[in-house]
């Protein structure tokens, strides 16, 4: 099983974040509210290529794969909040499997 998609959901107050393996089982996650178009651009611009393709067992790679291949954006609660929720969304979707 390797993750085959994230796609992102902007809504008023929110950003959800779909991630789907595949064997077509998906996991769900919500970004920090602050600013949900910028965290759905983070997500689809700067930590989607960390994980397409990749096993979604192995989340210590995948989070250091994702938070610190964006360190040179800067400090900032973007690259940890939007990591945590695609982590979040990875591991909702192995518990299932």
């Amino acid at each position: 099983m390797t993750i085959r998609d994230v796609r992102t959901f902007v809504m008023p107050g929110a950003c959800f974040v779909q991630v789907t393996a595949s064997n077509g089982v998906t996991g769900w996650g919500e970004c920090d509210a602050d600013n949900p178009p910028l965290m759905a651009a983070f997500v689809e611009h700067s930590l989607k290529r960390h994980v397409l393709g990749q096993d979604p067992w192995d989340s210590a790679r995948l989070w250091d794969a994702m938070f610190f291949g964006n360190h040179d954006h800067g400090p900032g609660a973007a690259a940890a909040g939007c990591s945590r929720t695609l982590i979040m969304a990875i591991l909702l979707m192995v518990a299932v499997v």
